[in-house]
């Protein structure tokens, strides 16, 4: 399996880098217009990867596919995280996102929509578009969690950085308990803000 680097790829640089910030920032700009304020928890969160995480990212998919994957193929270039506020659902922004490039002229289109979980609790929408500007194609892969599944991951991610894989079990229970209990937080909000409108 040969899965070196051809020689014509161009080499993903720092250079390279700030002109995918440039354009992630425009994109986010436009998000944030699109997007009512009152549904966000916190300001949306963007980020470039860094040349050392973008050759694991290389290695790690070249693998999988059994051939060279070049980092301009990798959607999750540049990243988003979108936590939304307890008393609107997650699906909501998913939908004004299909909205937004509906009635976009051809600069903003959804690749894959994908509703993620992992064997710790971990859930989120994982959307992968493509933002066109004058300058080129940005691939942003945008995470879209409510404020309790984002505690959860954080918590859940803490856990399995202390405790690695080995206690997988015992890491099950104790994460359906507390995600159970995100869970229903999150309805009783939901459910109390519906009943007061």
């Amino acid at each position: 399996m040969n899965i070196s680097k051809r020689s014509v790829d161009i080499e993903y640089t720092e250079s390279i880098r700030k002109v995918l910030k440039n354009e992630l920032n425009k994109f986010v700009q436009y998000m944030e217009s699109s997007i009512p304020n009152n549904y966000l928890y916190k300001p949306i969160y963007s980020r470039v990867k860094t040349i050392e995480s973008m050759e694991r990212k290389e290695i790690k998919r070249s693998k999988m596919a059994g051939k060279f994957i070049h980092w301009s193929e990798i959607y999750d270039q540049c990243g988003i995280s979108i936590i939304i506020s307890p008393i609107f659902k997650t699906s909501l922004i998913v939908e004004k996102l299909k909205q937004l490039e509906k009635n976009s002229s051809g600069d903003f289109k959804i690749m894959e929509i994908e509703n993620k979980s992992d064997i710790f609790g971990y859930r989120a929408f994982h959307i992968d578009i493509e933002y066109r500007s004058q300058i080129r194609i940005t691939k942003v892969e945008i995470q879209i969690r409510s404020v309790y599944e984002d505690i959860y991951n954080i918590i859940s991610h803490e856990y399995y950085k202390e405790n690695g894989i080995q206690n997988e079990n015992n890491l099950k229970k104790r994460f359906h308990f507390q995600s159970f209990l995100l869970y229903t937080s999150e309805l009783i909000q939901s459910t109390t803000k519906i009943k007061s409108e």
